[in-house]
């Protein structure tokens, strides 16, 4: 049914009587929703736009209008009491459509889900850039749940934390920047301003800007250093001046979500490296240092694993 018309169509005097008969069913459908939206638990935190929606007295608008006499033709003797008794009904109803559309559907509001990186803003004024195939959702006010890959620029707010629910465990902060990768199998939280708090598996890891952790139900918590800045991961650009190659390892295997395994050796890390990698992949970096140092390694499922250098 044409809702709009409809009325549109009494109110002018040319609505049929299967018209008349069409709304009337309507209504009665509108009041039983209304009765049943009432029953739910979580209509308080729904859109404020319809939060007011109770205050429409559907019952009574629709006394008003039936009480009255037939709309005729003549259009000079139209009520316009009727025709705002009839929009108010018709905005309840509205109201009605948004709300069990609503509350039918999880707790949890769909932030992104899709296949291509992208930014969005939350209320908060918070900063997520998401990675293609991950999926955000929102779960209430500086609450989220993260499937997937995420940088996170999160606004300042001392008394509210920022709380990200990943797999296995959930990430709490007040303001700060960091990154999340997180799946069934593995987690990585990379920070880069700030302090964050994790909690996993009924322990928590208290992480500084430069530290980088990966999680794993089959494995011990591991933690390395990084001089990673937010521009880096915003502009996909990597540059080393006169670092030692156990620094920059250390750096390739936080950005590109690896765990490093540096040879067992007391020997110093003598090469100094020079380089920029420009939105490369993580083999088009590790032949570029094959060369530059000499490096002999193996990429064993997550984990990069230097065997020797030469340098």
């Amino acid at each position: 049914m044409n809702l709009k018309k409809t009325i549109l169509q009494i109110i002018r005097g040319t609505g049929a009587k299967e018209e008349q008969a069409t709304l009337n069913v309507w209504k009665d459908e509108a009041e039983e929703s209304l009765k049943a939206l009432k029953e739910m638990q979580y209509i308080d935190e729904l859109s404020p736009m319809l939060h007011n929606y109770q205050d429409v007295n559907t019952q009574k608008a629709w006394t008003k209008i039936h009480g009255q006499e037939q709309i005729t033709s003549r259009r000079g003797n139209t009520d316009f009491r009727k025709i705002a008794a009839i929009f108010l009904v018709f905005i309840g109803a509205v109201s009605l459509f948004y709300l069990a559309k609503t509350t039918n559907s999880t707790s949890e509001n769909l932030v992104y889900d899709g296949n291509k990186t992208q930014s969005v803003q939350l209320a908060d004024g918070s900063d997520i850039t998401i990675e293609k195939n991950s999926i955000l959702t929102s779960k209430g006010y500086r609450d989220v749940t993260l499937d997937g890959n995420a940088y996170f620029d999160i606004a300042k707010n001392p008394e509210k934390t920022f709380s990200v629910t990943i797999h296995g465990g959930k990430v709490i902060v007040l303001g700060t920047e960091f990154r999340i990768n997180t799946s069934k199998e593995r987690t990585s939280i990379s920070v880069t301003e700030g302090k964050v708090k994790v909690i996993f598996s009924s322990k928590e890891f208290a992480l500084t800007a430069g530290q980088f952790l990966v999680l794993s139900s089959n494995e011990q918590a591991f933690i390395t250093e990084h001089d990673i800045t937010p521009s880096h991961w915003k502009s996909n650009i990597l540059v080393f001046e006169n670092k030692s190659l156990k620094h920059v390892m250390e750096n390739i295997a936080a950005y590109y979500d690896y765990r490093l395994e540096w040879p067992s050796t007391n020997e110093p890390d003598a090469c100094k490296i020079n380089t920029r990698f420009d939105d490369e992949t993580l083999e088009q970096v590790m032949s570029e240092l094959e060369i530059l140092a000499g490096i002999s390694f193996e990429i064993s499922g997550k984990t990069i694993v230097i065997k020797s250098f030469k340098c």
